[in-house]
This record gives structure tokens, C-alpha cells and sequence, in this order.
């Protein structure tokens, strides 16, 4: 993986990152990489929303469907990253499937599924120095003069320089409390379960958040300090493994990659109703 250079690091960054798909997780591998301090939260267990299909053929659907420079991108690193973890043979291979020597049956082996990925990659971050937090719902974030500092979780606050929301739908409350408005809809979702040259339909997944346009909400909110965005994406597993490196290399390097310009809302006037209706 190519090695960031520059004259803006941030040395000491301290970096909360909430929500633990695969752009936190990817978000997380590349920051404690370039020498950040990270911390992973995630209101429910990793994986658990991520569904359980073959790594390769999501890959596969992906890239057949939804091609462009992040995809790509996504899925070089996807690949490097699965050597990392110990996967025995290539995404990209038309023929076989990548398997990993399964743990509780000697001998025997299983295909990838993407939500052992999201796994693995969780504890290969660990292992790396991520402090990941399960089961810990972010209830608010810490600011003062429109700089984000840190969030309040169900353990307790937590202080930093940046915070990254890449909660999906559950990041609307969090940013409608600090006068901002995202415009997102819970959708059902379908991602394919099988190759795209057999031609076979997706299968349901769950409910995505999804913008009016269909573009996902990505950088930081102009007038906002210590924030990052990456809401609203529908099931692109590749392009967020990408958008995940992108927003480490610019919190690293003080970079402003992606900006965004956000309604404003008078949150203190809508707390007593569901936040999510409010920003529709």
C-alpha cells in the first residue's frame, strides 16, 4: 500500500471514529497506520449489520455495476488487505473462491464471507493498536464554537482532535443536534449475492441510508472543525473501503479532501420529536 508523504502531518492526532462498517473500519486500519491514536465505536457488534455474502462476489457485483476511480481503488485495496488478513487465494481470480483455514475444524476450510472481512479487519486493527468499543451507542458530540472535539457515549465522553460519522442512518440525531441538516431516507437495500455474468438478482440486506441524488454525504461540513462525514451510501462495499483511506489521508494531512455545505437547522426546537423525521 502506497506510503503518505507530506508537509502537514498532524503528529499526536487523536481520532473517534463512530460507526463500524466498512468505512470505519477502513478509516481506522489507515489512520492508526499513519500514526494516529484511534478509537472505533460502534453501537452494536462488528458485522452485525454487514451482510453475510461471499467476499468475491460482492466484490465481483461491485465492479460490475458500479465502476469508477473509488471502486477501483477499493478493490486493489481489498485485495492487499485480504493478504493481511491471511486469505488463501486472489478476489480477482475468475476461477475458486479465497477461503481461510477454518479455526474450529482443522483441516477444513470456508469461503470469505464480506461480514467475516468486516471481522477481521476489526481485530487485524486491534491487534494494531485501535482501540474498538462494541454495544456503545454515541448519544451526542462534544463542541465548542463549531469545533467537534470528542463524542458522549453510553461509557462515557471521549475527547479528540477528529470525528468521523459514518453511522448511517443512526449519524442523523447526531448531526441534527448540532444544527445540521441531512437530507436521508432508510431504503431497502439489495446487493448482489451472486455473479453478475449468471445474472442472478440481489438479495435484500437491510435498510441504507439514501440521499435524495443518490450521492453519499462525504467530507466536512463547511463552517466545522474536527468533523468528517461519510453518510448516505448505498451498498458499495469497494468504493467505502476507498472513501475510508481518503478521509484518513486528509485528517492526516490537515486536508479539507471533500468539503460540504449542509442546511442548518434549529434543532432546539424539533428535540422533542424524532430527529430522523426532522431531516427528511
Amino acid at each position: 500500500m502506497k506510503e503518505i508523504s507530506g508537509v502537514n502531518h498532524r503528529s499526536g492526532l487523536e481520532v473517534v471514529i463512530v460507526g463500524a462498517g466498512m468505512i470505519g473500519l477502513s478509516a481506522a486500519y489507515f489512520l492508526q497506520r499513519l500514526g494516529a491514536t484511534v478509537m472505533l465505536v460502534e453501537r452494536n457488534f462488528v458485522g452485525d449489520c454487514i451482510p453475510n455474502l461471499e467476499l468475491k462476489r460482492v466484490l465481483a457485483y461491485c465492479k460490475g455495476t458500479q465502476a469508477g476511480e473509488l471502486t477501483e481503488r477499493g478493490l486493489m485495496l481489498a485485495e492487499e488487505l485480504a493478504g493481511e488478513l491471511g486469505y488463501v487465494g486472489s478476489l480477482q481470480d475468475i476461477e475458486g473462491e479465497p477461503y481461510i483455514d477454518d479455526a474450529k475444524s482443522p483441516g477444513s476450510k470456508r469461503a470469505i464471507l464480506l461480514s467475516d472481512f468486516a471481522k477481521d479487519l476489526a481485530v487485524h486493527c486491534q491487534q494494531a493498536g485501535v482501540r474498538v468499543i462494541e454495544a456503545n451507542p454515541v448519544s451526542s458530540l462534544l463542541m465548542k464554537q463549531n469545533v467537534v472535539h470528542g463524542a458522549v457515549t453510553a461509557i462515557g465522553s471521549i475527547v479528540a482532535d477528529e470525528v468521523v460519522i459514518c453511522a448511517g442512518l443512526q449519524s442523523v440525531g447526531l448531526i441534527g443536534a448540532i444544527g445540521l441538516s441531512l437530507q436521508l431516507k432508510a431504503a431497502e437495500s439489495q446487493l448482489g449475492a451472486s455473479s453478475v455474468r449468471q445474472g442472478i438478482p440481489g438479495v435484500f440486506t437491510g435498510k441504507v441510508p439514501l440521499t435524495p441524488t443518490g450521492a453519499p454525504y462525504i467530507g466536512r461540513p463547511v463552517g466545522f472543525d474536527g468533523l468528517y462525514l461519510a453518510i448516505g451510501h448505498d451498498t458499495n462495499p469497494a468504493a467505502a473501503i476507498a472513501v475510508g483511506e481518503k478521509i484518513a489521508e486528509a485528517i492526516y494531512r490537515s486536508e479539507d479532501v471533500f468539503t460540504l455545505s449542509l442546511g442548518r437547522v434549529d434543532y432546539s426546537a424539533n428535540q422533542s420529536s424524532d430527529p430522523l423525521n426532522n431531516a427528511l
